[in-house]
């Protein structure tokens, strides 16, 4: 279910991404992903529900095995600490000024960390962990389920990990939301291009082994979304729009990883 409301959610910020291509005097896109505006706030819930969720699970199962509950933990915390960095920890709702720190070192000027670090080093870092470990890894996981990396995660009963090619093909979807054409993310451009290439030659070979429809229809909507990105590339080029949407699709992504890996390894005794 969460997959197809995925989705949907997806071919709907295509829906706005058009119209306000088609009709700009709209702002409905601006409106959408402006400063603790929709697609903020709705990354900051989504990451604020996974921690709950996740750390709910963890002092719940206590007598499960120790890969659970530090995951379970670990994963809780980034994603609270994640809803916090998100909302700038709630300055500009609450309406309190940065510290002198923050005001001297966050090149935006406010109460958050991940501001405080290079923005092109950080999605970089960002990209490369999400392309190599929740991208690529999965197809060769998939074609290739006796690599060494997973026989290693499998042998101390950390296989339920890893992440399934429906972890990929639902991030690429996310990284559809992308600034076409702009020079300082050709790079991201390329990422994406080809390890939509690379699964889609994949899942063509090996088709026997696609287990469900959605995964082909998902991956026909991430072609479609190129498209879509493509011509609006005038909008995202001008005012980043994708950012906030492209958050907040991947957070979604994540935790619902989360919870599948957590509720999985749930059945590993200790």
């Amino acid at each position: 279910a969460f997959r197809y409301f995925y989705l949907s959610n997806v071919c709907l910020a295509y829906g706005l991404i058009l119209v306000s291509k088609l009709w700009p005097k709209t702002g409905l896109l601006a409106r959408a992903t402006i400063e603790n505006g929709f697609y903020e706030v709705a990354t900051a819930i989504t990451l604020l529900a996974g921690a709950i969720g996740l750390g709910w699970r963890w002092l719940k199962l206590s007598a499960s095995s120790w890969q659970l509950r530090l995951g379970c933990i670990a994963m809780a915390l980034l994603c609270f600490i994640g809803a916090g960095e998100e909302i700038s920890w709630g300055q500009h709702w609450l309406k309190f000024e940065s510290g002198e720190f923050f005001q001297s070192h966050n090149y935006q000027k406010e109460t958050n960390l991940h501001n405080l670090v290079n923005p092109i080093l950080f999605s970089t870092l960002i990209n490369v962990v999400l392309y190599v470990g929740f991208i690529l890894y999965p197809f060769i996981h998939w074609v290739f389920p006796k690599n060494r990396l997973s026989h290693l995660l499998i042998k101390y009963n950390l296989g339920a990990y890893i992440p399934p090619i429906t972890i990929a093909i639902l991030l690429m979807l996310a990284h559809c939301f992308h600034g076409w054409f702009i020079p300082q993310v050709y790079s991201d451009t390329a990422a994406l291009l080809g390890s939509w290439s690379l699964g889609l030659a994949l899942m063509l070979i090996h088709k026997k082994r696609v287990n469900h429809p959605f995964l082909w229809v998902a991956m026909l909507v991430c072609g479609i979304g190129f498209a879509v990105g493509i011509g609006a590339s005038d909008i995202f080029q001008r005012d980043n729009f994708q950012y906030e949407i492209r958050e907040c699709f991947t957070a979604l992504v994540l935790v619902y990883w989360a919870f599948g890996w957590s509720g999985l390894l749930e059945q590993i005794k200790p």
